[in-house]
């Protein structure tokens, strides 16, 4: 499988679960994207770790490069809802 369409598939999956775990609080498009976004600068960063072939760092990469912006997405959007 092509690692950019990898990165992709698990950008949209963190998105995804994002937007199903606090519905109503992050609307599927901005939570996809930010997941994809997440997704790809991780893989690139784990593409670039390592000799070659770099397939299990570089999707380890784009699992956590999403989830970390995805956490950053709720932060974000949780502060902005102080009282």
């Amino acid at each position: 499988m092509n690692l950019p369409v990898a990165w992709l598939i698990i950008g949209v999956l963190e998105g995804w679960a994002i937007s199903r775990v606090l519905p109503g609080e992050h609307p599927l498009a901005p939570a996809t994207v930010w997941g994809i976004v997440g997704a790809f600068a991780g893989g690139w960063v784990g593409m670039n770790y390592g000799e070659p072939p770099v397939l299990t760092p570089s999707i380890i990469g784009a699992a956590v490069g999403a989830s970390v912006s995805s956490l950053i997405l709720v932060v974000y959007r949780l502060r902005g809802r102080r009282p």
